[in-house]
């Protein structure tokens, strides 16, 4: 044992329990050796009485090397001894935390006997809410703990602890996990009925974390329904309720919870309409439904009572999907409506999302008409993305016409979107898509290297600067002459992340940093002189281009808006907004009117600056979240591009969508207007700006050498485009952070 905590320089500790070996990529086989050395606590000459004594060894490396050895038996004798060792907080061999990818480096983190002894534990049902440095507890005691354990052949919570040795703790199950998975079932399989039926279900969970629907890693759907199924309804109605498992040894020692989820997506296997009335009192509607399907209607009204916060829309969806499968064709409708007024977000799992894929995993006989319901409904073309892609899936014939392949992206959605309603033979007018531009520029009229990442650009109103902030801490503010780009000054600012605004009247620069909360710095631009300003709290702002007024955003602790009369500095009117989201917006440059997007919406609010934010109208159109949109310079249009590939012309004067079209790459470049309002700019492929007629004709194209562009300012005279290209530094492949300022001439 000496030896083997002589040749370790780390444990991989998590690895070791769950039998899985850790990989080593390109680490110069450290990882792999340490494990091999672990490998060694497998050989039987390590008997388990001599183990248990080693545990009690002056040495903690020792005790734990004993302890690991024990787990490696895959036998009961090392959980009394992780009792024993529960509160052994000694420092002992370090834990391998994370591997620093770029410089090939390993990384340790230093651990005591007692986490390990803790991760043991919890790996046989062991429930402990404590922090790491907390005296552990056992409910009732820790002899009685183990007591109702020891020789039980019902503990459900060991047998897991051998499934997850035998699948690696890997999720879904791998190839070469399949025998030992195999032999783990031989096992399962000698156990009597009902500890087999409990201990199936008790594992159930483990494949509803991957994709949520039922995999064969280690028993078949079928298998597993005929097997719950003679636990009988009212012993599941039981467990459902209190926690115990009827017919076991001892009823209460394992997790109360493992195995509901299966029992509640599987209800109409299990349960008869005589259990519907138990099922709804303990606020089982989708299982009460399965039930009883004639009263699914009713249920569902239930559950939409109970179920009517904004973080139970998983859980309507779960009803909603049951209530399209028994419903009538009223009932579809309903669902119809329901599913596009449900707040469909652009993160993680929607509840469409959920809502598709509980519909997948019940196949009713109506599926291909509640599929034709959603796709014929107008609001079908701003569905999410992946959700579109999940319903496709239902449909066998669009899935093969559809090329699908692992790298998914949001633009392919409006292919997939013409497949589902040309398969329905529903009616729909495709998007004019951008065409690359058939002539570029040849090569600004002039460019400046900043040395470090520029982060926001501004041009002087009728003037002659302009103004960079950065990004990097002390970075500051530059200040260029818009004619040839020298710099004419350097403002130091030790925060980062600096906005920069000039006045309308371009006699001042406003600016900012993450360090600057309740106030900014004024730059004079005729003295050079600097000044402090306070100011409503924010964390970011904006200033119109034509009045003298900007809109302040509070940062997390101060969730409002300030409208602030920049020749006062005095707020006008402030408005709260909700915390917890983000939000993006933009100034109309005549600050009539205020663009505002939240991260779970995909519509675009206008709002009145001159009555307090008033809602005016709401821009819908993109199926993912806008991620970037700009005002034109006379106040009559928005123009905003989105993950899903769509560039949107709004008629901010009729309050409607003007024109849509489809790009590449649209979010990873800028957006805007040219200085006449009469084209628009969006990014059209790699480091290149195309410019385009409000019909979507190509005007020209702009070709940028860096890693991306990241902000384009037109000239008020319509002359000259300012571009600010970023190059990338040593965390994106390149050699080194800096920016370039380029002046294109137009005219």
């Amino acid at each position: 044992m000496k030896a083997i905590k002589k040749e370790l320089p780390f444990v991989t500790t998590w690895e070791f329990l769950l039998n899985c070996q850790p990989q080593d990529y390109n680490y110069n086989s450290q990882i792999k050796a340490a494990w091999d050395t672990l490998q060694k606590l497998r050989s039987a000459s390590f008997e388990s009485t001599e183990l248990v004594r080693l545990s009690g060894h002056q040495d903690a490396d020792i005790r734990l090397l004993a302890l690991l050895a024990l787990v490696a038996k895959e036998t009961t004798d090392f959980v009394p001894v992780s009792i024993r060792l529960v509160d052994d907080f000694s420092p002992t061999l370090p834990a391998l935390s994370e591997r620093d990818w770029p410089n090939k480096k390993i990384r340790t983190s230093p651990q005591t006997v007692a986490e390990v002894a803790r991760h043991c534990l919890r790996l046989v049902g062991w429930d402990f809410k404590g922090g790491a440095n907390d005296k552990a507890d056992f409910e009732p005691d820790a002899e009685t703990w183990w007591k109702l354990r020891k020789s039980n052949g019902d503990w459900l919570g060991w047998y897991e602890f051998l499934y997850r040795r035998a699948t690696n703790g890997v999720s879904p199950v791998q190839k070469e996990a399949k025998p030992a998975v195999k032999k783990f079932r031989d096992k399962v399989d000698r156990l009597p009925p009902k500890t087999r039926a409990w201990l199936l279900l008790y594992l159930a969970d483990d494949i509803f974390m991957s994709s949520g629907l039922w995999q064969d890693w280690y028993a078949t759907e079928q298998e597993m329904i005929s097997a719950v199924r003679e636990l009988g309804a009212p012993a599941l109605v039981e467990f459902l309720q209190t926690g115990r498992r009827q017919g076991l040894k001892e009823t209460a020692i394992d997790d109360p919870k493992k195995g509901a989820r299966f029992i509640s997506t599987y209800a109409r296997h299990f349960f008869a309409p005589a259990n519907a009335d138990d099922l709804i009192a303990l606020k089982q509607y989708t299982a009460a439904m399965d039930a009883d399907p004639s009263r699914a209607r009713q249920i569902k009204d239930l559950a939409f009572q109970h179920y009517s916060q904004k973080y139970d829309s998983w859980e309507r969806a779960k009803v909603m999907a049951t209530l399209a499968d028994f419903g009538d064709e009223a009932d579809r409708a309903v669902v119809a409506v329901w599913f596009y007024t449900e707040l469909n977000d652009t993160g993680g799992s929607s509840a469409q999302s959920v809502f598709i894929k509980r519909l997948d995993q019940r196949r009713p006989l109506q599926a291909k008409e509640i599929v034709k319901l959603l796709v014929s409904d107008p609001s079908f073309d701003r569905l999410r993305p992946m959700d579109v892609l999940y319903l496709a899936f239902f449909l066998e014939k669009v899935a093969q016409d559809f090329s699908f392949d692992h790298n998914w992206r949001d633009e392919k959605a409006d292919e997939l979107r013409a497949l589902l309603k040309n398969y329905f033979k529903i009616g729909f007018a495709a998007v004019a898509e951008l065409k690359m531009p058939g002539r570029f520029l040849e090569k600004p009229e002039w460019a400046v290297e900043l040395n470090g990442l520029g982060n926001s650009l501004v041009l002087q109103p009728g003037g002659s600067l302009l103004a960079v902030g950065m990004t990097a801490e002390d970075g500051g503010v530059r200040v260029l002459d818009a004619g040839d780009g020298k710099e004419k000054q350097r403002i130091a600012e030790h925060g980062r992340y600096l906005n920069v605004f000039f006045t309308p009247d371009g006699s001042k620069l406003l600016f900012h940093s993450s360090r600057t909360i309740h106030e900014i710095r004024v730059w004079d631009a005729a003295s050079g002189e600097e000044s402090w300003q306070a100011v409503a709290p924010q964390s970011r702002f904006q200033v119109a281009a034509d009045k003298p007024f900007g809109l302040f955003e509070g940062d997390s602790n101060h969730d409002r808006f300030f409208w602030v009369d920049l020749a006062t500095f005095k707020t006008v009117w402030s408005r709260d907004h909700e915390r917890n989201r983000r939000r993006k917006t933009a100034l109309s440059p005549d600050a009539k009117w205020i663009a505002l997007v939240d991260e779970e919406f995909k519509t675009i609010q206008l709002l009145d600056s001159s009555k307090e934010a008033e809602v005016v109208t709401e821009f819908a159109g993109h199926a993912s979240y806008p991620a970037k949109f700009v005002f034109s310079p006379d106040s009559t249009r928005l123009i905003s591009v989105a993950e899903d590939e769509r560039v949107i012309l709004w008629d901010v004067t009729a309050k409607r969508m003007q024109s849509m079209f489809r790009g590449s790459g649209l979010r990873f470049g800028p957006v805007g207007f040219t200085a006449d309002s009469q084209a628009f700019f969006v990014n059209s492929g790699f480091y290149s700006l195309g410019v385009y007629s409000m019909d979507g004709t190509p005007r020209f194209g702009i070709k940028c050498s860096g890693h991306r562009m990241e902000k384009v300012v037109p000239s008020r005279d319509g002359q000259f485009l300012f571009i600010l290209v970023q190059h990338a530094g040593p965390s994106m492949g390149g050699t080194a952070d800096k920016s370039r300022i380029e002046c294109w001439r137009l005219k």
